[in-house]
């Protein structure tokens, strides 16, 4: 009976023109994975870093959209969380959702920008380069793309994509502290402190350079232009023509000759100019302040002409060596860049100096020198030179002491 009453009813409806359907049928929106350009390939397609953001990185999709019917509505791309949502995309008090670009549902492939991807919920005029330096976090960050086609009258979706989740790192992460370096063969054993609170790092880069003068800084601002003198000119008051004599009678009385003229006032001295101060920046601490480098620059990028002098990983480290390429006797600085998980190369270190060394031990010298020890530690063959004769009984001493303890 139960059945028949709900049968009845839907045919009722049916003849009356009515639907339960809602007003625009939800339309299909097809999305394909996206091309880049200005990125580099060596990572995932959606997880991108800060140089991706520096140098403009575009994403290319492709789409097709159909099921509209007549009402093609509005097409606009959203970066964040929860964006198929009207309520995140508009309520501009909690928004989790930032407008990328507004489309059009009469074409079939859209580009966007990387920067426009990453920039602060809320916004939705573009902001371009500026979006680099206005991180939502520190470390890695999680955020969708949702291509969304709107009702404009009511906002309310008419089609929506499966969310593109990409991941994003555009904080550089900070330089170790306390470098110190030490002496090794045709290298520098370096001991430092780990960046506190990096859970995503991957490397430490060493960077190597001629011990020698410091660079010239950035130049703080240039002093202001002293104010000239405006140094009043003396007007010297030009004298009255004298008359004309008169032609008839007596002589005509000469007119009285013009005052000389009032000197203009001394000008007043212009204010000399304010020097502009100029900018702040947080220098990483050299322990050794007699250690410099006219290349290596601490709290700056690796300037052209620094070494590459060596990579570890940064799992653990606290210390490590540089490759074995320097010449020994020689005075190098060292400074390290840390290096994370997305591929973001920091500033350098403070910088730590040391001299490679010829580092050799009593076996290596005894062996270069001649000897022929083998079949053993404490197998020895006599060396054939007098210079050995001296290594020779200390070897041999220990020898005998140790199979004496045995």
């Amino acid at each position: 009976m139960r059945f028949f009453r709900l049968l009845v009813a839907s045919l009722c409806l049916v003849g009356l023109g009515l639907s339960a359907a809602p007003a625009y049928a939800a339309g299909t929106f097809t999305l394909s994975p996206p091309t880049w350009t200005k990125r580099a390939e060596d990572r995932p397609i959606n997880f991108l870093n800060r140089k991706d953001c520096l140098d403009g990185a575009t994403a290319s999709f492709s789409y097709k959209v159909t099921g509209l019917g007549t009402n093609n509505g509005v097409f606009e791309v959203w970066s964040g969380a929860g964006c198929e949502s009207k309520d995140n995309r508009n309520n501009t008090a909690t928004t989790t959702c930032a407008r990328v670009k507004v489309g059009s549902t009469a074409e079939t492939r859209i580009e966007l920008n990387f920067q426009e991807m990453v920039k602060a919920y809320g916004q939705t005029a573009d902001v371009g380069i500026d979006a680099c330096d206005t991180p939502q976090g520190a470390g890695k960050q999680n955020r969708s793309l949702y291509f969304v086609i709107y009702d404009q009258n009511n906002f309310a979706s008419l089609a929506t994509s499966t969310p593109w989740a990409f991941s994003y790192d555009i904080v550089a992460p900070p330089p170790p502290s306390n470098l110190r370096a030490d002496a090794g063969d045709r290298a520098l054993s370096t001991h430092f402190t780990p960046p506190s609170g990096e859970t995503n790092l991957l490397n430490y880069h060493f960077y190597c350079s001629l011990k020698g003068s410091a660079p010239v800084n950035s130049a703080g601002g240039s002093s202001g232009t002293a104010g000239s003198d405006a140094t009043g000119t003396d007007t010297a008051g030009t004298g009255a023509t004298g008359g004309t004599d008169a032609v008839v009678g007596g002589a005509g009385a000469d007119v009285a000759t013009g005052g000389a003229g009032t000197d203009a006032s001394a000008g007043t001295s212009g204010v000399a100019g304010t020097s502009s101060s100029g900018g702040t920046t947080s220098i990483p601490e050299t322990l050794d302040p007699s250690c410099t480098s006219s290349i290596l620059v601490p709290g700056e990028p690796p300037r052209e002409g620094a070494i590459e002098c060596g990579t570890i990983g940064a799992l653990t480290s606290s210390s490590g060596d540089t490759e074995p390429t320097l010449t020994n006797e020689t005075e190098y600085a060292v400074a390290v860049a840390t290096e994370d998980s997305a591929n973001n190369i920091g500033v350098l270190s403070g910088l730590a100096c040391g001299t490679p060394r010829d580092v050799t031990g009593f076996y290596e010298a005894y062996t270069k020198a001649g000897g022929q020890a083998g079949g053993g530690f404490c197998s020895f063959a006599p060396a054939h030179r007098d210079a050995l004769w001296t290594g020779a009984g200390l070897l041999l001493t220990a020898c005998a002491f140790w199979r004496r303890r045995k």
